[in-house]
């Protein structure tokens, strides 16, 4: 069902300053690629020159110019000036109201169900728009559109919905003349309009748009990194997008288990790009410790993600990750919350099972640095009972490590447990030594050289890198080289090879006056 109160109103041109403006935009944030539209909302040919500013330098004087394609990112003021050679009228506001002696609708709902539409005389639309009214005779403020001819009809109408209790029919006209100031008009009924006009020759409407020269790219799956964690960055998904990424991977994710920063360039298949960083930290894991009784139960008070249960070496339980866990033997044991690595053991309640203080465990060593397979003595102290890492329960241990390695030991007296107390031995590599060989002749000398190392022993008693030699016969020489205290398992050995000088033999001969002799030399090759 569809009421029309009906009032026509003659003027020479109206539009409006404020409201819907002399044109809209279909994107005014505008993606890299795409070009800016603008669509005149009146029609053409009713004023007499159109000036547009699209800035950038970009102009136009047609009443639909081309799309825009901007460059570079940034916000422009797009703007519209339209004259007209004769005056014509800006309707700032329009109040329409229907009194009790008019047209009257009761709206259950508060959905735009009335709607003011604007149509010329020969029943073209031009536009509407729209109320929200719930009780008797609503209030229409106009404050939108173009009117784009001298003779236009308004209607008032409602659109079917449910929302309706009562609906009176009621057609009403009121004529408004040409050059119409600013006043109110009413027809017999007292259906009212209220018009406050300005007499203008041109008027500006300025919107601003934005425009991106960049794919929007943001790295999502960051958070600080667990101890054995691989996280998952993602650039955003798009079919249209191809990804390079700092490590060389070309998938829109891809997998990290180390910290550091990360960096994604997204291209997309106009050639635009986006360029974004994450930084992958490590998450700071506080191990506090929980002494336990077998049969005992431990419960975790404060937690809202997953959670699981830890041993004294930090190892997980298998199948240990709910709430709650009880013991099958006497130990410590941690809690962790694995959410983002929050700080193990924290919301802990448990029974007190045992009596007495935990032992405090100090380690020492003969040495914290040694050369490679060399021995070092570690020593606990301040418990009854002992486990190391490596499956000793001695209190001290001697260990001959060939690289970088941490010992880790904890104590037990009277049933109590020490917090896990570490050791880390640096292993230092032997020198690789090289040294070069010679041939001389028997009487000469040659230089041998060794490189690689701090200092030399050499076999012949000598300690620099460099000797020089003059045996007589061919003879092999050995060099030993030692930095930082460490030396080669095995020395360099390098050989002088001596030369014999060849004997030489020539024939003699006897002839006459004048004759020739020829005299032949052997024993040598030149």
């Amino acid at each position: 069902m569809k009421n029309h109160f009906l009032l026509l109103i003659f003027v020479v041109l109206i539009h409006t300053l404020q409201g819907q403006p002399l044109f809209r935009v279909l994107d005014s944030s505008i993606p890299c690629g795409e070009q800016l539209s603008v669509i005149p909302n009146f029609n053409a040919g009713i004023f007499s020159s159109y000036q547009w500013n699209f800035g950038d330098g970009i102009t136009s004087t047609l009443y639909q110019p081309a799309d825009v394609a901007y460059t570079t990112t940034g916000t422009r003021n797009v703007s519209l000036t339209v004259s007209s050679n004769t005056p014509f009228v800006i309707i700032n506001t329009i109040t329409i109201t229907a009194d009790d002696g008019g047209w009257e609708e009761t709206n259950c709902g508060n959905t735009p169900d009335f709607y003011l539409e604007f149509e010329d005389v020969n029943g073209n639309y031009i536009f509407e728009t729209s109320a929200v009214a719930n009780t008797f005779n609503p209030t229409f403020l106009f404050s939108g559109g173009i009117i784009n001819t001298s003779a236009f009809v308004i209607k008032i109408w409602e659109r079917d919905n449910q929302g309706f209790c009562q609906i009176d029919d009621y057609v009403g006209t009121i004529t408004i003349p040409a050059g119409a100031t600013a006043g109110s008009y009413q027809n017999g009924n007292g259906e009212t309009i209220l018009i406050s006009t300005q007499n203008v020759t041109s008027t500006t409407f300025t919107k601003s748009v934005s425009y991106t020269a960049n794919v929007p790219t943001t790295i999502t799956g960051n958070h600080p990194l667990c101890p054995g964690e691989i996280l998952t960055l993602g650039a955003p998904a798009d079919p249209n997008y191809t990804y390079q990424w700092s490590t060389g991977a070309q998938t829109q994710q891809i997998p990290v288990s180390t910290t550091g920063t990360y960096r994604v360039t997204v291209t997309a298949l106009n050639g635009c790009t986006g360029v974004s960083t994450s930084t992958v930290t490590a998450s700071t894991v506080e191990a506090n410790p929980i002494v336990a009784c077998a049969g005992g139960v431990l419960v975790c008070t404060n937690y809202s993600s997953f959670i699981r249960w830890l041993d004294q070496y930090l190892n997980p339980i298998s199948g240990a990750t709910g709430a709650t866990y009880q013991p099958t033997a006497n130990g410590i044991y941690y809690v962790e919350r694995t959410l983002y690595c929050d700080a193990r053991s924290e919301g802990i309640s448990y029974p007190s099972c045992v009596v007495g203080t935990p032992p405090t465990v100090t380690v020492s060593s003969t040495s914290t640095s040694v050369c490679a397979g060399q021995p070092v003595t570690l020593t606990a102290s301040g418990a009854t009972t002992y486990q190391w890492n490596n499956g000793a329960t001695t209190n001290s241990i001697t260990v001959n490590p060939t690289a970088i390695t941490t010992y880790t030991v904890i104590g037990t007296t009277n049933g109590l447990f020490s917090n896990p107390v570490s050791t880390t031995i640096s292993v230092i590599a032997a020198p690789t030594v090289t040294v070069n060989s010679a041939s001389i002749c028997a009487g000469q000398t040659a230089t041998l050289t060794a490189s690689g190392a701090t200092t030399y022993q050499w076999s012949n008693g000598e300690t620099g890198s460099s000797i020089n030699v003059s045996p007589t016969t061919t003879t092999t020489y050995t060099v030993t080289g030692t930095t930082t205290g460490c030396s080669a398992a095995n020395p360099v050995s390098t050989t002088v090879t001596v030369n014999v000088a060849p004997t030489v033999t020539v024939n003699s001969t006897s002839i006459c006056a004048g004759q020739t002799a020829t005299l032949t030399a052997s024993g040598a090759t030149t």
